[in-house]
């Protein structure tokens, strides 16, 4: 079999049919070899990251891991090859495509082994930092939430003296009739206002009974982010085992929070805040109404402004974030900036420093025979004078010269010297 590099001869000069001897196939030069264990390097780094990214496992899982692998090997060392063997000695002789198109062609193919080789070696340690960083937006969430049912109480002012404004205001209207304009007792006003003290009552007795519950609530949160915590920290278990429990803890803390929120009272107090705002009817007395229902929207105001100032209000709950990416993985290339950097040079930086020296080589290689040139012309010269005499010696030989050209016979005469030296003997001996 004849190899593509090998060539072939004849051993016997004239005899076409004679025996054939193959040539040695040329060797793979060292610049080859050099560009065949770069691409190996980085083919292998990145069949150890394709594991980060494919999530896959068993025969199907690492046939996808083999195959990409390999098809990266080929590509690259393709590219790499042609590209620092063909392409660079090309541009160096003026192609300018040539330069660009190689070029080109191994910023995209080692950019985006970089990209997906980085993302792979660092895809695992990004999603476990991700995770362990949610920890401190859930607690200082849940610190707020725990504030705000203890600054609720600050409510509890204003639903107190709203009773007792309106137990004032009952006993005024009792005793001289000082809302309704009339005479004093039992009436329409002071029916009005019982069911409203009686509300108030309850609400306050709520937030007394409650506030055992949410401390046993609170005791509950705490723990859950502790758990939270010493999971986060936990590095021996696989980072998404330990993302499945992290994210089970964010919703037992959310679930306990809502919990918090719903043993206060908030609702309560801000539907008895409502109901003051609409104020009652007193049938036949207009102006008594009004100013009845004057000082009801006074006392709702002021429950309303305490419940706002106090924080209470249900917070949204902090998002458990989604499972990383590969391009979120960028995100913390300033963690992994040492991976990053031999990831860069062993995928994109070697490929193009081998198309430098590969150009540069060739580069040297033209000036060098450019400086040899003129060596060459002044031989050339030199030669074409000696061999110009012997266009002359047409001309002498037929005045009976013998020639002077260089020796080419056996002997260092020419058959035809020879022959004009006889010719030249005969013509002296018959002069004589």
């Amino acid at each position: 079999m004849i190899l593509p590099n090998s060539s072939t001869e004849v051993s016997n000069g004239d005899q076409p049919d004679g025996p054939v001897r193959l040539d040695r196939p040329k060797p793979i030069s060292a610049f080859t070899l050099i560009v065949l264990a770069v691409t190996l390097l980085g083919a292998a780094n990145f069949c150890l990251a394709a594991f980060g990214f494919v999530q896959e496992r068993g025969a199907a899982g690492y046939t996808k891991i083999g195959l990409i692998s390999l098809a990266a090997f080929v590509v690259a060392f393709a590219i790499n090859k042609f590209a620092t063997e063909d392409g660079a000695p090309q541009a160096a002789k003026g192609y300018l495509t040539s330069g660009i198109f190689s070029v080109l062609a191994l910023l995209v193919v080692g950019l985006s082994l970089f990209a997906a080789t980085y993302a792979g070696q660092t895809i695992k340690p990004a999603q476990a930092l991700q995770d362990a960083g949610h920890g401190p937006r859930l607690q200082r969430h849940a610190a707020g939430r725990i504030r705000a049912s203890r600054n609720g109480s600050v409510a509890d002012g204003a639903l107190q003296n709203a009773l007792n404004v309106l137990m004032n205001t009952r006993d005024c209207e009792f005793r001289s009739g000082c809302i309704s304009g009339g005479r004093a007792g039992a009436g329409p006003v002071t029916r009005g206002l019982e069911p409203l003290i009686g509300r108030a009552k309850n609400v306050l007795d709520r937030r007394g009974t409650q506030t055992a519950e949410r401390a046993k609530i609170v005791a509950q949160v705490n723990a859950l982010l502790e758990r939270y915590r010493e999971a986060a920290a936990k590095s021996s278990q696989d980072v998404y085992e330990r993302r499945r429990v992290l994210e089970g803890l964010h919703g037992k803390i959310e679930q306990k929070l809502n919990e918090l929120y719903g043993v206060q009272p908030i609702a309560v107090a801000k539907s008895y805040a409502a109901e003051l705002r609409r104020g009652v009817s007193i049938a036949g007395r207009p102006g008594a109404g009004a100013r009845l229902n004057g000082i009801l929207k006074g006392l709702a105001d002021a429950i309303d402004d305490a419940l706002d100032g106090s924080g209470s209000r249900a917070e949204t709950m902090p998002i458990f974030p989604p499972k990383i990416g590969v391009a979120q993985t960028f995100a913390y290339i300033g963690k992994f900036l040492p991976i990053a950097g031999v990831v860069f040079v062993i995928e994109a930086l070697l490929p193009l420093l081998l198309w430098i020296f590969a150009y540069n080589r060739a580069r040297w290689e033209i000036f060098t025979s450019e400086q040899r040139q003129p060596k060459s012309d002044a031989t050339a010269a030199e030669r074409s004078k000696t061999v110009a005499p012997e266009k002359l010696n047409g001309a002498d030989n037929e005045a009976g010269k013998v020639r002077s050209d260089p020796i080419d016979g056996p002997h260092g005469w020419s058959g035809r010297s020879r022959f004009n030296a006889k010719r030249s003997d005969d013509d002296e001996g018959d002069k004589s």
